[in-house]
């Protein structure tokens, strides 16, 4: 049995009873207990801690990912814009991505595509809009995470302004391998959570009874005397 104390004076019922703590006997002394359904929400409340954990960590993972792609796009813009030559030949893109992953773009001021290294530039569309090629001609280096309207999947850009901005080089990067990696650890987290939800509730069903049982026995002895 659960000692527990519910006599007038006592704020416990009215206090938690809102919440779903009632106690489990009406008529006795002694300290409140807690019941299951305050062990429901110790587990609930732990269960969501870890999964909070989880997703910090998915989004950490996945910012640091990006920051790090980001950092290696504009070093390799800036090392393949000194061959940039002054008439940009239609292969210039197509042979400077050559044994690489990157797609590349040369885009000249107005949006206009003068070379692609993964498609015809004739039929291509304005580039004046592009968040990146937008940034890029502020004068700075620009970036942008989207699916690709000429590929359909999803690409991070990074773009920087040649020649005084009159041209801007962009890369892109797809980024099935980084969606493949959260993929995966999203199937862990639910793996984890279903393994330490189990063993927690196993464990705190045998703990609330090793700890409950014996307090009631001691504190049934002590009003019998």
């Amino acid at each position: 049995r659960c000692p527990c104390r519910t006599d007038s004076g006592n704020s416990w019922p009215r206090t938690f009873a809102r919440f779903g703590f009632q106690s489990n006997r009406s008529n006795c002394d002694g300290p409140p207990c807690w019941n299951r359904n305050m062990t429901r929400f110790a587990f609930a409340s732990l269960l969501a801690a870890l999964t909070a954990s989880g997703l910090a960590a998915r989004h950490y993972f996945k910012q640091s990912f990006l920051a790090q792609v980001e950092s290696q796009l504009q070093d390799h813009l800036v090392a393949i814009s000194r061959d940039l030559s002054p008439v940009v030949l239609p292969t210039w893109c197509a042979d400077h991505a050559l044994s690489t992953d990157y797609r590349l773009t040369v885009v000249e001021r107005g949006g206009g595509v003068l070379c692609d290294s993964h498609h015809d530039p004739a039929g291509m569309q304005n580039h004046a809009e592009r968040p990146e090629i937008l940034e890029a001609e502020s004068g700075r280096f620009g970036s942008s995470l989207r699916d690709s309207a000429t590929l359909g999947k999803p690409m991070l850009y990074g773009a920087i302004p040649v020649r005084d901005g009159a041209l801007v080089i962009r890369a892109a990067l797809p980024l099935d391998h980084l969606f493949g990696v959260l993929r995966v650890l999203d199937a862990a987290l639910g793996v984890i959570l279903v393994v330490v939800g189990g063993g927690l509730t196993v464990f705190g069903i045998f703990a609330g009874r090793a700890i409950v049982s014996p307090m009631s026995r001691v504190l049934d002895k002590a009003q019998g005397v």
